[in-house]
């Protein structure tokens, strides 16, 4: 019996090593970096233009839609949505592109809650009739100044009877990772380490991304990262598409031009997908 055992144990090393040789490991490794070119090369189809290239087009439209990530592109990234802070001349800025009538819906999206963007665009509320805001990536939406936000999955799609799995996991992470923050969403739960040692950020994010995939496997949640965050949202939420709603709410206006602006060096960008 122990021959027996022994012959089969050598006969699974053998084909172990057969199978996995340097070559079919060189051409996994050049398959894997073929894909993460791929991945990349999709993120930045909305590549980065300059000022002539966009002046031209712009200067010709006249019914346009806008659409401006917060953090990247009108603000300095901040682990604290309480931290986030768009300067007054860009602030006067984007009354200037809701004062332009060509400019039929200015859309400001955002991964932040409801609540920090109403504070920081609170200023310019009533000056700006058609300044949108999408909160969390687009789950929430206010169309309007005089509007309320607006959900738009059903609560089916916002099942968080995960949370009392996931959220003391992620505890245990910022309790061990100095500087890390824990965000509450409508969607879940969001772990900024930003502020942290970069190296040891990293280190603890690819650790808990880890626990939390491990997780995924008995409670229904999904697993996302983003520029130094990593989000924990339903299995079954799908957020949706805020450039699709915004050209559906504006269907009877006939947009000609339909600009983005974000952040190209984040990754997990929605404006980028």
């Amino acid at each position: 019996a122990r021959g027996v055992e022994r012959k089969r144990a050598h006969e699974h090393m053998l084909q172990y090593v057969s199978t996995f040789t340097a070559r079919s490991w060189a051409k996994r490794f050049l398959d894997q970096l073929q894909e993460a070119s791929e991945t990349k090369a999709s993120r930045t189809l909305c590549r980065e233009l300059t000022v002539p290239q966009l002046a031209g087009p712009y200067g010709k439209t006249s019914r346009r839609l806008l659409v401006l990530e917060l953090e990247g592109a009108l603000a300095e990234p901040t682990a604290l949505g309480e931290l986030i802070d768009v300067s007054g001349p860009t602030l006067d800025d984007i009354v200037a592109l809701c004062d332009d009538p060509r400019n039929r819906l200015v859309v400001v999206l955002s991964a932040r809650s409801a609540e920090t963007l109403e504070r920081v665009f609170a200023p310019i509320s009533e000056r700006c009739p058609t300044l949108a805001l999408a909160a969390e990536e687009g789950l929430s939406v206010r169309w309007a100044p005089d509007e309320d936000f607006e959900m738009q999955v059903s609560d089916f799609d916002l099942d968080l009877s995960w949370l009392d799995d996931a959220a003391p996991l992620i505890a245990y992470y910022t309790e061990r990772t100095p500087g890390s923050v824990v965000e509450r969403k409508v969607s879940g739960l969001a772990w900024h380490y930003r502020d942290c040692d970069l190296n040891h950020g990293a280190w603890q994010a690819r650790q808990l991304q880890v626990a939390l995939g491990e997780l995924a496997k008995h409670v229904p949640l999904s697993v996302f990262s983003g520029d130094k965050f990593i989000e924990v949202r339903p299995m079954r939420l799908s957020v949706p598409n805020v450039l699709e709603l915004a050209l559906r709410r504006l269907r009877d206006l006939d947009a000609d031009l339909l600009q983005s602006a974000a952040d190209a060096a984040a990754p997990g960008s929605p404006l980028l997908e």
